[in-house]
């Protein structure tokens, strides 16, 4: 009987340790999730980001024929087998429009590796627009500008645009409802203060000249932006064409009658600012200062970065509805569209900057970084263009900046550039953010 008291006590003295340690240990736990809701109140050092020459590359065997191709033109069938093209490259599914230098204006069929249709022409500079192929200086004569339209179908010329007192257009460029470019007169003097050439502005829809404008020293070779109500160009014609004489002036002209809305002085990159719903930004790389005007030539604000930008003067920015986008001496960077704060950047590590582009939806900035023999490696990255994520890195085919042909149509980045192995044959490269091989 003492034995079994004695047992019955034991278990009650083990009844209350255990209990006592269970209540020590969901006392230290409700202490540990005090402690948990407390540091996530307080700053949190954050783990430093990667920067892109960290990246890891990106194998084009994962991503060939989703988000990019590469096209060989010596590879395709005679006489297409080009080994440059000239100037710029349209691609579709598997089939793309282009301009050779001898042989003439063709769409090209990549799957059956044959020509769709093919004019015998020669060109200047071209575009794309609303399923309309537009092409400068189609005729065998260059007398005089000229801009032909042709169907993407079928190859057929729509229309041809001809102005006899002009001698070449250069400078195309293409809106909804507008087709714009700058052209010398035939009957000119060639003195840098006279009235030599024209910013001339044709409506699509009644295929008539609007209107034009004297110009001069322009030199971007994209120069307008399309505003709202109107046109935008820095143009140094009131200057006397003189373009290093006096601070950029940008010229605002209303759309359908070419008279001047306002004007803005101010430097810029490029000889070209960039516009958003909020605002036209000017970036001065001189005085590494920001400024933000309204759509009157009113200046809203002005700030000078931290990190300046001088060694990218000739990076092009761009501006979405979310950000300022632009790259610093470190890095690429997102700006509020206000300029109130950086919103994030991206460091570059040992990469430089050698172009940036903007899609809809991606950044695309070609990179180059010095390796241990003293040659370079060249890369383009892909980034997300509201986080600035990084999406691809892609080692290109080069070891040299020969990368030109530059441009983006149907939300695909293209570029060309010559093959190290033989610097006659050109790569073509084409990006996108979704699907390659959207139809034009």
């Amino acid at each position: 009987m003492k034995i079994k008291k004695y047992i019955g006590l034991l278990f009650l003295a083990l009844l209350l340790v255990l209990g006592g340690c269970g209540k020590e240990k969901a006392e230290q736990a409700d202490n540990n999730i005090e402690a948990d809701e407390k540091k996530s109140n307080d700053p949190v050092e954050i783990e430093k980001e990667m920067t892109i020459s960290e990246a890891p590359v990106t194998p084009f065997e994962n991503i060939d024929g989703k988000t990019a191709v590469k096209l060989f033109p010596k590879d395709w069938a005679d006489p297409y087998d080009a080994e440059q093209l000239r100037f710029y490259m349209y691609y579709g599914d598997q089939e793309l429009i282009t301009a050779a230098k001898d042989d003439g204006i063709y769409r090209y069929d990549l799957r059956e590796d044959k020509v769709v249709w093919e004019l015998p022409y020669r060109s200047v500079d071209s575009g794309m627009h609303n399923g309309v192929f537009y092409v400068t200086q189609t005729e065998e004569s260059n007398a005089y500008a000229m801009v032909s339209a042709i169907s993407i179908e079928d190859g057929k010329i729509l229309h041809n645009y001809d102005f006899n007192d002009h001698e070449m257009a250069n400078h195309l460029t293409l809106s909804d409802n507008y087709m714009l470019f700058i052209s010398k007169l035939i009957d000119r003097t060639n003195e840098p203060d006279e009235h030599n050439e024209d910013l001339l502005v044709v409506d699509l829809q009644t295929e008539e000249l609007l209107w034009t404008t004297p110009t001069a020293a322009v030199s971007n070779h994209r120069p307008i932006v399309e505003l709202d109500d109107g046109f935008l160009l820095v143009n140094y014609f009131e200057s006397g064409g003189i373009a290093i004489a006096t601070d950029q002036t940008s010229h605002v002209y209303d759309k359908n009658t070419g008279n001047e809305i306002y004007q803005i002085t101010a430097d810029t990159l490029n000889d070209k600012p960039v516009a958003n719903e909020h605002g036209i930004y000017f970036l001065d790389f001189r005085e590494n200062v920001i400024k933000l005007y309204d759509f009157n030539g009113t200046l809203l604000k002005e700030v000078n970065p931290q990190i300046s930008f001088e060694y990218y003067q000739l990076i092009q920015p761009a501006a979405t509805s979310e950000s300022l986008i632009y790259a610093d001496n470190e890095g690429i960077v997102w700006y509020e569209t206000d300029l109130s704060a950086v919103q994030h950047r991206v460091e570059l590590g040992e990469c430089a900057v050698r172009y940036m582009t903007a899609t809809d939806d991606r950044i695309y900035a070609i990179v180059s970084e010095n390796t241990e023999d003293e040659s370079e490696i060249f890369y383009v990255v892909s980034l997300d263009i509201h986080t600035g994520e990084i999406y691809e890195k892609i080692e290109l085919e080069t070891n040299a900046n020969t990368i030109h042909a530059h441009h983006v149509f149907n939300n695909k980045y293209h570029f060309a550039l010559f093959n190290p192995e033989n610097d006659d044959e050109e790569i073509y490269y084409v990006l996108s953010g979704s699907d390659v091989n959207k139809p034009f």
